[in-house]
């Protein structure tokens, strides 16, 4: 979820003038992180057959993936 949020915010706060800033680079360093905690919790939710949290889980990082998406195609149709 922090991934999304610090998403939302405009490209001034997350750049530099040659590299990201530091709210930049929290959000590269982040992203990855995400994926391999995702994938992690996934592999313990199914071998302790913890279906709930599994589904939970899974539809959870699908909405916001889906909701990135869906805010980055918004950007860039607007500045078309």
């Amino acid at each position: 979820i922090l991934s999304f949020i610090i998403l939302l915010f405009p490209t001034e706060y997350k750049m530099g003038v040659y590299t990201p800033n530091i709210l930049g680079w929290f959000w590269l360093v982040l992203l990855p992180i995400t994926l391999i905690l995702f994938i992690y919790l996934l592999v313990i939710d199914i071998k302790s057959k913890n279906n709930k949290k599994l589904i939970k889980r899974s539809i959870s990082f699908v909405l916001i993936i889906i909701l990135s998406s869906l805010y980055w195609y918004w950007l860039y149709t607007k500045n078309k």
